[in-house]
């Protein structure tokens, strides 16, 4: 055979192999096109019967709905109500495909995974009654069945994760028992295993008549958790010689750096807190291991977080200012100065870097362990220091400020008797205006603290406040020398001679002086009452009701502050005021009030 007719049957060939490999490539295309178009036809008939069989269940039919989805998908149900909480769980990061779509408002609440493929559909209102608040499930040789129960608003998917049996035990007494043969509690991500021998003791007769011990996941907020938290219980029941509890983890969880040895398992308890377990990790299967000898929440933690502090000062007088209810009370003149500091278990910090402080006001300073800081108005900002250290681990301290005013201060004769205040219930009015005179933080004189008188309202009909009734407030306030009746006060308290009254007259006379004025008009009583009371707290401020036109004499010169309406001030000298809504102050914050507000006895207080 010629050398040009070899050449030339090779060339044909190759030719022929190239095309044969390209119809094989594209058959093979083909093929699998053919089967995503199955496996997508499959899901989304699987995601339409569903919608169908919760859109028409009754409010308490149960129906199990069995569906063909692939033996090698994850599929997961969440609701959508309990958004936040999801949010907030350690094991949404394991899905963070999912979790990006929640985050970003997408209505879906059914997810099929398949290997790198996530198909999403909502079937309607679906609810979960259990803590994470979804489900994640695999089928079982390419069929999954869930049973749904109608609840009128909403279908809920049947499940129970909580994980309960009772042990083999012969009884040692009445709080005691022995296990007889071995036995395991739980399931492949979180187990106890009990060996015959050992011994269970519970708290009391009853439990250990019931026996039963349960493991279920919990909603525990804690920081550098990489699982969930399970509660065992009874909770302090104690087992001897300790048992083994094993619980999964996720690697998603685990920071760029982190070393799985610095993975530890934790116990919690009132007293010490988050307790590490000396454990076993097997890093093939993300497991870890631990002997425990008595039940409470347990949970798996990465490497630890910074721990920061924050120690606050009037940088004029260098005075530390030290947390009062956990609130820190200052003068909103003064120049602050925050120190900042860290402790890291894992020695991964270099102070200053890595230090942010958020001052609550928009201003954000980084690497700055120290700052200082005016804030020239009112409120409560919250300072946030956070601290990361050289693995990406960060851990933050918060501490909540009250700016006060030294424009508004108490005046110290009227409380140098520390007075218990009553009042009749018969003018909601008049109770309002009471709650600043009795709680506030700030300055009573020249010294800041947080305030807070006995304010007892009373009964007018049927009144039946005796000797004994008097002298029982004094009881139950040892401090108090004086209860302080304030206005129209019925005669058979004035005669017991063991109260002072006061009339609403003299009112403004608690300030020694006011920069500040709260003005609310009777008609937005019920809408902003007790807020404006609040906030007159807040600013250590007197509170003025006033029916139709405000009494400008009360007003002139003073910074004037109301919730809602405010009201028509064209009779007052418009340069004497300074008129400040709600919505025009930075922080108007005055939750620290709700806290006050638990110390306003209704009335029913005395009878």
């Amino acid at each position: 055979m010629k050398k040009g007719d070899i050449q030339s049957r090779t060339v044909i060939y190759i030719i022929s192999a190239v095309i044969v490999i390209l119809l094989l490539i594209a058959l093979l295309i083909f093929v699998k096109n053919i089967r995503e178009k199955q496996r997508k036809l499959l899901l989304d008939k699987a995601g339409k019967e569903l919608k169908d069989t919760v859109d028409t269940l009754d409010f308490g039919s149960k129906e199990e709905k069995c569906l063909d989805i692939p033996e090698s998908s994850e599929v997961c149900f969440f609701d959508l109500n309990q958004i936040e909480k999801i949010i907030k769980s350690p094991l949404i990061d394991r899905y963070p495909l999912i979790k990006d779509s929640l985050l970003s408002g997408v209505v879906k609440n059914l997810f099929i995974i398949s290997g790198d493929k996530t198909e999403s559909y909502y079937i309607g209102d679906v609810c979960l009654d259990h803590y994470p608040y979804f489900s994640c499930l695999k089928p079982i040789e390419d069929q999954l069945c869930v049973f749904l129960e109608g609840k009128g608003n909403c279908a809920l998917l049947v499940q129970d994760l909580k994980l309960c049996t009772v042990p083999p035990l012969s009884p040692v007494d009445d709080t005691t028992g022995n296990v007889i043969e071995d036995f395991i509690l739980g399931n492949s991500i979180a187990s106890i295993s009990f060996k015959t021998g050992t011994q269970i003791k519970y708290i009391n007769e009853e439990l250990r008549e019931k026996a039963e011990i349960c493991i279920e996941p919990v909603e525990f907020p804690a920081n550098g958790l990489i699982s969930e938290v399970y509660n065992i219980t009874p909770i302090d029941t104690q087992v001897s010689p300790p048992v083994e509890l094993s619980l999964m983890f996720f690697p998603e969880l685990l920071k760029p750096g982190d070393v799985i040895s610095n993975v530890k398992l934790k116990q919690y308890d009132e007293i010490t807190k988050w307790q590490s377990i000396s454990p076993t990790i097997f890093s093939d299967t993300y497991t870890i291991k631990g002997n425990i000898n008595k039940f409470t929440y347990s949970a798996v933690f990465g490497p630890e977080p910074p721990q920061p502090e924050i120690k606050i000062k009037n940088e004029g007088t260098g005075t530390e200012i030290l947390p009062i209810d956990n609130i820190y009370i200052a003068d909103v003149l003064w120049n602050l100065e925050f120190k900042g500091s860290a402790t890291d278990p894992d020695g991964d910090i270099n102070p200053p870097t890595g230090f942010k402080w958020d001052l609550g006001d928009g201003t954000i300073i980084e690497d700055q362990d120290m700052v200082t800081h005016t804030y020239n108005e009112i409120g409560s900002p919250t300072v946030t220091l956070t601290v990361t250290d050289e693995k990406g681990n960060t851990g933050t301290k918060q501490a909540e400020l009250h700016l006060v005013s030294s424009g508004n201060k108490k005046n110290p004769d009227k409380y140098k008797n520390n007075p218990i205040f009553i009042i009749q219930d018969t003018s909601n009015n008049d109770i309002l205006r009471l709650i600043p005179l009795a709680m506030w933080d700030g300055y009573l004189g020249d010294v800041i603290d947080l305030y807070d008188y006995p304010l007892l309202p009373y009964h007018t009909e049927s009144v039946n406040i005796d000797d004994y009734k008097l002298d029982e407030l004094k009881t139950k306030y040892p401090s108090s020398s004086e209860i302080v009746a304030f206005g129209e006060t019925p005669q058979e308290i004035i005669d017991s001679g063991k109260v002072t009254t006061e009339n609403f007259e003299n009112y403004f006379s608690y300030w020694s002086e006011y920069n500040d004025i709260v003005v609310l008009k009777e008609s937005d009583i019920n809408i902003a009452g007790i807020m404006s009371a609040l906030y007159a707290s807040f600013l250590n401020a007197p509170l003025y009701i006033f029916t139709d036109t405000p009494e400008c004499s009360f007003l002139n010169g003073k910074i004037v502050h109301f919730i809602i309406g405010g009201g028509d001030f064209s009779a007052c000298s418009t340069s004497d005021l300074i008129i400040r809504s709600l919505s025009d102050i930075s922080n108007p914050t005055i939750n620290p009030y709700e806290r006050l507000y638990g110390n306003f006895i209704p009335a029913g207080g005395i009878t």
